[in-house]
């Protein structure tokens, strides 16, 4: 994760990246990541907002970053 800054429509963001191994792409384990960081990214990060790519495709990435309150927009 890192402090965006930039002249768009993203800055001032906190950008997640998370790779995992295959056996790993399931959703209770992909929430129990994000609830380690997420509570305290904000302040660490110095953002409001955090933001992510999650391909259609990952339908377990998607169900765990809706169940802790991720919106889907499209850019």
């Amino acid at each position: 994760m890192f402090h965006r800054t930039s002249d768009d429509d993203f800055n001032d963001m906190g950008v997640l990246r998370l790779d995992l191994k295959s056996d790993c792409e399931k959703s209770e384990v992909i929430q129990e990541i994000l609830c380690l960081f997420i509570p305290s990214a904000f302040d660490l990060f110095d953002c409001v907002e955090i933001i992510s790519k999650v391909p259609i495709y990952a339908v377990e990435r998607i169900d765990a970053v809706q169940r802790l309150g991720f919106n889907a927009k499209e850019y």
